[in-house]
């Protein structure tokens, strides 16, 4: 390979922004893959608070750290290091990515033999090996766009016309020339970005990359998609497509690429389309946002409540046709009854995420038993009969199972797996790894059960030899794979992920790394295991009693104001911050550090766990250590209760 002097073959640019345990899996494929050639590798992180300064600080000494203050965006963070790269060729590469050994080699060598290429991207797959769309797409049009945002794209995935968007029709096993390529893994050639220049900085999110795109072919280059090599992208992407949020985001992206590039007669035309996609995905994003968080317990209450009337009218035609109970008791109860079902059904976890049959089945028992010990306290006069209860119980179980089932099925609601198949752990490694994955879910305090490895070496070792994978999976069930990266290649890792036969929960280790990741879905974040191990506080039990302590407390201290008011000591902004919380926008009582680094993440809060104000002048007090050091310990040994007097302390105690 000839290069000009001074030029590396190489820049490989990331932008980083709160995954800092993905980022150092993706460097340790990334320092895999530079092997062989000379390459420079920027890490510009868009001001993370997530701890990542300190958590990379003395590591991966091949990349340069570029942190920012405040986060600029994609495209001016991918823009600092552009102008410092002095490689040929410049790689734009997502954070949440792991890529082969002899993917960046392959990519150079194409570009070195087509000389029209300008720029390339690949294959991509999420964490569970699915195909990721977003590999090829072509530019947005009116239709193009509606189709997609209309949901006519995924009704057709592979109609030429209604697909074109994310261009359906073309086979992902072959190389193509294609209009947009994904800024999740861009390579392009430096002399072009000198030419043309790089991303416009005028898009924050979305549409960087289909702007860069279109100048590159502007400028009489092809855009090449190649199926191989492959590489995983978690996230995919990741923001809720049917939330409004992103139709929004979507749209100015695209309109503003319409307006750049068509001129503003075509761009008038196309945000009537937009309009009108918004409009379709808007209902059917209200349609989903009101059952899984307004409509559910509605829906909930009127089944019981038919379930309960049903049951009334079963009894007195079959059971005691000959008794009668008066109409105003009977609506009463059932009213009252169906509340209660709803109050202790979310106090066990019904509406917890995702959702578990489990949660359903101990609702179904504690309501059940608490109305009846609600029927025997009240008067003989109020009380109709405990076989209605009995069969309204066992006619809600079932209808609210087979709801749920349904809910399941048409992915409205996200169902998680039977917990003991979630402890059921398979690892691929050599016995070195292994030990060394053992002793990472031993310090995390995981309850997994690993029944064992499949030995990556000739010794034959451990439960078999992982190339039988395939056979052991058929009479060995298990639900998680902790593949390592050091007992085999990348490349292989992602070879054996596309051909999985099963939903099993992929993760990846390795030695480079201080964790273990995995992401089932390209619409979720993922998860990382870490020697910190789990919180209390982020279990879901934890979740939801911290929440309806708030709730509690901010109802109690509104009804109670006109008297509670003349003894608290904190009056200013009392209820401006009380109707925060109520809204669930704050918290009473959370972290007094603004170190949250390997914390699970909880809403900003009124009052530090040590019991002082949230405000930068008070942190100065003590050391960033001892803060974090007591917002640690809150977030590990986490109870609500603990969150009482610290509230009580704070307002009214002098």
């Amino acid at each position: 390979m000839q290069l000009k002097p001074g030029f590396l073959d190489l820049s490989v640019i990331i932008v980083n922004y709160n995954v800092k345990h993905f980022l150092e899996h993706c460097l340790a494929s990334v320092e895999r893959a530079i092997a062989g050639i000379t390459a420079e590798v920027f890490v510009v992180d868009n001001a993370s608070n997530d701890g990542s300064s300190s958590y990379f600080e003395n590591r991966f000494p091949f990349v340069q750290f570029i942190f920012h203050a405040e986060n600029s965006g994609f495209a001016k963070g991918n823009n600092i290091a552009v102008r410092k790269a002095s490689g040929k060729y410049i790689l734009f590469l997502n954070p949440d990515t792991i890529v082969p050994e002899d993917a960046f080699s392959q990519c150079i060598r194409f570009l070195e033999t087509h000389a029209d290429a300008g720029a390339l991207g690949v294959k991509m797959v999420d964490g569970a090996g699915n195909f990721l769309k977003e590999s090829k797409r072509s530019f947005p049009s009116p239709l193009t766009s509606f189709y997609k945002l209309s949901g006519l794209a995924r009704l057709f995935p592979h109609s030429k016309v209604f697909s074109r968007y994310h261009l359906g029709n073309l086979n992902e096993q072959e190389n193509h020339t294609i209009d947009v390529l994904a800024g999740a893994y861009m390579m392009v050639r430096k002399e072009i970005l000198d030419k043309i220049g790089s991303f416009d900085e005028n898009f924050f999110m979305y549409g960087e990359d289909v702007d860069l795109s279109y100048r590159i072919q502007k400028e009489g280059y092809r855009n090449y998609y190649l199926a191989s090599p492959a590489i995983i992208h978690f996230k995919g992407e990741s923001t809720k497509r049917g939330s409004l949020n992103y139709v929004r985001m979507f749209y100015k992206a695209m309109s503003q690429f319409v307006t750049k590039h068509y001129g503003q007669t075509r761009a008038k035309t196309f945000q009537l389309f937009i309009q009108l996609a918004i409009f379709l995905r808007a209902g059917l994003s209200g349609m989903s946002r009101f059952i899984r968080w307004i409509g559910l317990p509605l829906i909930d209450a009127a089944i019981m409540l038919g379930c309960i009337w049903g049951s009334k009218l079963f009894w007195f035609a079959k059971i005691k046709p000959l008794v009668r109970y008066d109409r105003t008791i009977v609506i009463a109860a059932a009213i009252i009854y169906t509340l209660i079902y709803l109050l202790v059904s979310f106090l066990s976890g019904l509406y917890d995420k995702p959702y578990q049959q489990k949660n359903l089945n101990r609702s179904a028992i504690l309501s059940s038993l608490f109305l009846l010990a609600f029927y025997g306290l009240l008067p003989e006069q109020y009380r109709f009969s405990r076989g209605i209860i009995m069969l309204s119980a066992v006619m809600v179980f079932l209808s609210l199972s087979l709801f749920r089932y349904i809910l399941v099925k048409t992915k409205v609601l996200d169902a998680s797996t039977d917990e003991e198949e979630e402890k059921q752990t398979i690892i691929v490694s050599n016995p070195k790894d292994f030990a060394a994955i053992q002793n990472i879910y031993r310090k995390a305090n995981m309850e997994e059960r690993i029944l064992g490895n499949l030995d990556t070496t000739e010794s034959n070792g451990g439960l078999a030899n992982w190339s039988q994978l395939a056979a052991f999976s058929k009479t060995i069930p298990f639900k998680n794979l902790v593949y390592s990266a050091d007992s085999i290649s990348y490349k292989e890792i992602i070879e054996q992920l596309q051909q999985k036969p099963d939903s099993r929960k992929i993760k990846f280790y390795t030695a480079a790394a201080w964790s273990i990741i995995g992401s089932d879905s390209k619409n979720t974040i993922g998860e990382s295991i870490t020697h910190h191990g789990k919180f209390r506080i982020e279990n879901s039990d934890a979740i939801r009693c911290k929440r309806l302590l708030d709730l509690f407390v901010s109802l109690a201290f509104l009804l109670c104001s006109p008297i509670l008011y003349w003894f608290l000591q904190k009056r200013a902004r009392f209820f401006s911050t009380v109707f925060a919380v109520l809204s669930g926008s704050k918290t009473f009582v959370g972290y007094c550090s603004k170190e949250k680094s390997n914390l699970p993440p909880i809403k900003d809060a009124i009052i530090g766990n040590n019991g002082k104000e949230i405000d930068a002048a008070v942190q100065t007090v003590a050391s960033t250590e001892l803060l974090y050091e007591l917002d640690y310990r809150y977030a590990k040994l986490y109870h609500c209760y603990q969150d009482l007097p610290i509230i009580a302390k704070y307002y009214f105690k002098k």
